[in-house]
Parts: structure tokens; C-alpha cells; sequence
């Protein structure tokens, strides 16, 4: 999943391992508490008049 974007930036990739099987939300924005997951700690980052798109499945 690294496309080796975040060069030069001081991030690193966060290795994870799932011992179960289960759904988990990857985080994206880089704000979390809980690396690597998401926390929800982008939903005051995002300016009021911002809209979501959404796209099919593939």
C-alpha cells in the first residue's frame, strides 16, 4: 500500500499484523492516536463546506 509518497517527510509506514479476521479503517490523515488505524481525529480537520463523494465498490 506504500507508494513511498511520504519520502523525505520524517514519516515512516506503520507495519501491522491482524491476528483475527475483522474490518479496521486505515487512517489516512495522519492524526490519530492509534496508528495505524483511524480514530476519527479528521472530523474537526474538515472545513464546513467540504463535501464527501462517495465511489462504488470494485
Amino acid at each position: 500500500m506504500c507508494d513511498g509518497e511520504h519520502t523525505g517527510t520524517g514519516l515512516r509506514s506503520k507495519k501491522f499484523i491482524l491476528t483475527e479476521r475483522c474490518t479496521v479503517r486505515l487512517c489516512n490523515c495522519k492524526h490519530t492516536q492509534t496508528p495505524p488505524f483511524c480514530d476519527g481525529s479528521h472530523v474537526g480537520m474538515v472545513p464546513p463546506d467540504f463535501t464527501f463523494t462517495t465511489h462504488p465498490a470494485v
